[in-house]
């Protein structure tokens, strides 16, 4: 009668007779599959960063709009300055340009203001959130809130497939609104649902 030995047993018995290194063949095949898993998996997590550091920029971007909408029924105008409106942008001071002010709130990640002082609808004034230097070329991804046009849309500038990509994850693309087409830079524009 022949006796069965356990499949562990095989293969740790088959294992000890051998020599118990590696050839370069079985190092170089262990190499090559790593190298095709990190190909496969570098660019899938990196547009999950930036996915997940959209969606900040897209609540921040909504609860700023809210609060804008707040002050302008009260004031009847828009408001530049983040100590006006009626929540709290935590995170580094605002730097103040002409016509905007831009706020760190996170890793990469900025709020701005922009528009004349003491804007009435109609003027182009819009909130923005977004990543700074997301895409290959530096440029940011962006989520606007306009309230001429009321629309919220993800930016992507120029070509940049990946960001586009990312984008197309919160809707579908669109024809810019007038603000940011007649900005004179080419972006595209993506419906946030």
């Amino acid at each position: 009668m022949k006796q069965k030995y356990p499949i562990y047993c095989f293969i740790v018995c088959f294992l000890h007779t051998k020599n118990k290194a590696f050839t370069l063949i079985e190092l170089l095949v262990v190499v090559l599959i790593i190298g095709i898993l990190a190909a496969i998996a570098v660019p899938q997590y990196q547009k999950a960063v930036q996915k997940s550091r959209l969606a900040e920029a897209l609540v921040l971007v909504k609860a700023v709009a809210d609060a804008q909408r707040r002050h302008f029924l009260a004031n009847g105008e828009y408001t530049i300055d983040f100590e006006s409106l009626d929540i709290d942008v935590s995170g580094g001071p605002a730097n103040a340009q002409t016509g905007s002010q831009t706020k760190k709130v996170g890793n990469n990640l900025s709020l701005q203001l922009r528009g004349e002082k003491g804007l009435k609808a109609g003027n182009g004034f819009y909130v923005m959130g977004g990543i700074m230097n997301a895409a290959k070329d530096g440029t940011p991804l962006a989520v606007r809130w306009m309230p001429d046009e009321e629309a919220l849309v993800c930016t992507a500038y120029g070509t940049d497939q990946s960001a586009i990509a990312v984008c197309k994850t919160f809707g579908k693309e669109i024809p810019c609104p007038a603000t940011i087409a007649t900005s004179g830079y080419n972006f595209t524009c993506i419906s946030i649902n």
